[in-house]
């Protein structure tokens, strides 16, 4: 069992040498993290990710799609309009 952030789970992840994932799916509120935080797990996630992985975010704002584009540049961004209130989900590719 693994007690801490998201990052240092992904950190963990990446040590104990399994196979990269091909998917990382996140409702982390990248916007309550503050830039050099959210950036910081961004970069983890992209090197965590294996070759052609998608990682999805779920969001509220659309804030940090340029956070997200600076290290995933093949990004979608779909809105959820039924949703309350209405979010976002970013779909990124390696």
């Amino acid at each position: 069992m693994f007690v801490g952030s998201a990052g240092g789970l992904l950190s963990e992840l990446c040590k104990s040498g399994v196979e990269k994932p091909g998917f990382i799916i996140s409702g982390v509120p990248l916007g309550n993290l503050g830039g050099p935080k959210a950036l910081a797990l961004i970069d983890t996630i992209q090197q965590t990710l294996g070759a052609g992985g998608m990682y999805i975010q779920f969001q509220h704002s659309l804030l940090d799609r340029r956070k997200i584009r600076t290290r995933f540049p093949n990004l979608r961004t779909v809105p959820v309009f039924l949703n309350f209130p209405p979010a976002v989900v970013y779909y990124a590719q390696r």
